[in-house]
């Protein structure tokens, strides 16, 4: 969306990625929550938050669609089951996960971790999962991104 040319540099987890950073073997990193640990002790600094919204836990910071309109991304995370999951087991998985994230605590907790729990419906969430699957499909297939061999 901006033109900017990257070289992706593959890590096999957020520990490594988030010491070359600190390292300064990178220059830059798209990373998750876990990165304002390294923020927080001034090894790294935030530019932006891929969010729509500016994240409470960095008031300051712009989110990356102030520079460039349009551009919103998340890292989420579901919980799936097995095709077929009889209805009533789904209703009461999403309930139980539903009554763990409305305790203020738990809520308290995500907050303070630049976590903002969503809790979907299963007809939101298939439709989120759609949503989602449609704009990365359109950033593969503009990208040209394939599959390293």
């Amino acid at each position: 969306m901006s033109g900017l040319k990257m070289i992706h540099v593959p890590y096999r987890g957020t520990g490594p990625a988030l010491n070359d950073l600190a390292g300064g073997v990178v220059d830059a990193y798209f990373g998750d929550p876990a990165t304002l640990g390294i923020i927080k002790g001034g090894k790294a600094r935030a530019m932006a938050v891929t969010s729509g919204e500016r994240w409470p836990v960095l008031a300051d910071v712009p989110t990356l669609g102030e520079a460039v309109p349009g551009y919103e991304a998340w890292n989420w995370y579901g919980l799936d089951g097995p095709p077929g999951l009889p209805a009533p087991i789904v209703a009461r998985l999403a309930e139980a996960v539903r009554k763990v994230m409305d305790e203020p605590a738990t809520r308290k907790k995500y907050d303070d971790n630049g976590l903002h729990p969503a809790t979907l419906s299963h007809d939101d969430y298939v439709a989120f999962i759609k949503r989602d699957s449609e704009v990365w499909g359109k950033v593969i297939r503009t990208g040209n991104i394939r599959p390293e061999d």
